[in-house]
């Protein structure tokens, strides 16, 4: 038993030897885009490339609030941009999944595919993602308008993760 505590103790202590960062130099250590030196960014309206009318404007909506609310670039106009993001909505689908005995649909599934790039003041390529998914099932309502406010609420849930994942890529890994 006393070998036991005593190997214990001894594992503790290598483990507590050695550096740490602490958060204030977690902190100050300057990650994603900012690392380019880029510290302000413009966001092109999306092309949509779909049927589904509107969702560029939701997907711009959803950009627009992760950089103005988080710590990475700050949005200017394109006039001040270091940066430019832009893209086209490549694909948007709606497929039924679940049905009722007599072959009504239940609930249904929405996917989503993006193209991103973001681009230096050249032009030139700093970041792109030329197919980014995302879906987000629905279910149908007692009636059409019900349904359809269920796949608006369905396709605002995707692409706010979207919004999310790009704000996050450039914000830490670019």
């Amino acid at each position: 038993m006393k070998k036991l505590v005593f190997l214990l103790l001894a594992f503790n202590l290598i483990l507590a030897c050695g550096y740490r960062f602490s958060l204030q130099e977690l902190q100050k250590e300057q990650t994603g885009i900012k690392r380019l030196g880029i510290n302000t960014i413009y966001i092109y309206p999306f092309v949509n490339k779909t049927h589904r009318r509107g969702i560029e404007n939701l997907l711009q909506n959803a950009l627009v609030y992760e950089f103005s609310t988080g710590e990475g670039p700050k949005l200017v106009k394109k006039e001040k941009a270091e940066a430019f993001l832009q893209g086209e909505i490549l694909n948007y689908q709606e497929t039924s999944i679940a049905y009722t005995h007599q072959e009504y649909a239940l609930s249904g599934k929405i996917s989503l595919a993006i193209k991103v790039v973001l681009t230096d003041k050249n032009g030139q390529i700093l970041w792109e993602n030329p197919y980014l998914f995302d879906q987000e099932s629905f279910t149908f309502g007692q009636t059409p308008s019900q349904t359809e406010d269920n796949k608006k609420q369905a396709v605002r849930r995707i692409l706010q993760r979207m919004a999310e994942r790009i704000y996050e890529v450039l914000r830490v890994q670019h």
